[in-house]
């Protein structure tokens, strides 16, 4: 199994999970977050200092390895605009995951 994290731009948001949701992908957890890549056009103040932060969303996503790639390439193709700040998806291995209502654990946790 594994953990795909994307960050996109928020107004993506919507258009991802709906593609997700389309190919039978409905589990996602999503999180509002700030961050800045090589882009810095937005301040927002942090402690003592000013960091240079952009609001993004981060999409967490777990899939069966063999839906990886068709789960990865739809991001993609759905959160791009060809400008810089589009995001990026990160990929981890998880070793168990667990339902808690039902005890179901793995691929079985998934569904």
């Amino acid at each position: 199994m594994k953990k795909i994290e994307a960050i996109i731009r928020p107004e993506r948001v919507n258009s991802v999970i709906a593609a997700l949701g389309t190919a039978g992908h409905h589990g996602v957890t999503v999180y509002e977050v700030a961050g800045h890549g090589k882009q810095r056009s937005h301040a927002e103040r942090q402690g003592d200092g000013e960091a240079q932060l952009r609001p993004k969303v981060m999409l967490i996503i777990v899939v069966k390895d063999s839906d990886l790639d068709h789960v990865v390439k739809l991001i993609m193709q759905t959160a791009k605009t060809d400008t810089m700040g589009d995001g990026r998806i990160f990929v981890s291995e998880l070793t168990d995951v667990f339902r808690i209502r039902t005890g179901e654990h793995n691929d079985k946790a998934l569904g």
